[in-house]
């Protein structure tokens, strides 16, 4: 049964695996994009995580035109080196000639090779529309190794990425763990000043107690004192009345 929707934002299978096709289609028409035709599907190769009918057909796309992306190179690399320039000033013009008739053989050859694969593309097409599988003639054996050697890459970027991901949890509850033995350093050494601020608050209750008890102390002392000058006031008075008496006498 085949799922009929991608992972990629809901989208109808079908209509991804065309843009496989028919996007990297587009590019091998248009001059030296064609060496960057394979992209479109292995983008889509990467990013499709559910669907194996888009899976397959992306990874197949990939093989096709990467296939043709790299005959057409080498086709290009042949004209090149058979079409040599020098022999127009050295007036050697049968060999230029030559080379010039196997320069047009050979893009002849290479418009012929997207010419068939533009006919694979079509049939290809016309058949996942309708959620037909169809595997190409020999392109399905490069196919699996494709996914094999994709999957492994894929896995061990993803194992990467937990691993970092791990040290990050890892150095992140380190650093908590710090930060946490601080605060707790914080709190005792404010709970240390705190008892220290207590203690100097009752030490200077005490001395202002001190204080008070002496304070009180002195003035009861004085209001004794005046209490005794004022009970012996009368005997000075009457002292100092018997002393005139006798001296009047």
């Amino acid at each position: 049964m085949i799922n009929k929707k991608s992972s990629l934002g809901g989208i109808d299978a079908n209509i991804v695996v065309l843009i496989c096709y028919l996007g990297a289609l587009l590019l091998a028409w248009f001059g030296d994009t064609k060496f960057l035709a394979w992209l479109v599907p292995l983008v889509i190769y990467i990013i499709e995580r559910d669907n194996e009918f888009v899976k397959k057909h992306a990874a197949q796309a990939s093989v096709l035109y990467f296939g043709y992306s790299m005959v057409s190179l080498v086709i290009m690399f042949m004209a090149i080196s058979m079409f040599n320039i020098t022999n127009i000033f050295t007036m050697n013009l049968d060999n230029f000639s030559g080379s010039l008739l196997m320069a047009s053989t050979l893009s002849m050859f290479a418009m012929l090779v997207l010419v068939v694969v533009t006919i694979l593309t079509a049939i290809v097409a016309s058949k996942v529309w309708h959620y037909e599988d169809y595997d190409i003639p020999f392109v399905k054996l490069f196919v699996k190794s494709f996914r094999k050697f994709m999957d492994k890459l894929m896995n061990n970027n993803q194992n990467k990425k937990e691993e970092n991901n791990t040290d990050e949890i890892i150095v992140d509850t380190e650093i908590n763990e710090e930060e946490s033995v601080s605060n707790e350093v914080k709190e005792d050494d404010k709970v240390s000043d705190e008892v220290k601020e207590d203690d100097k608050v009752s030490d200077e209750k005490k001395e202002e107690e001190v204080k008070l008890e002496h304070d009180t102390e002195v003035i009861d002392t004085k209001e004794i004192q005046e209490i005794k000058e004022v009970k012996q006031a009368p005997k000075k008075e009457t002292t100092k009345k018997t002393s005139k008496k006798k001296s009047d006498k």
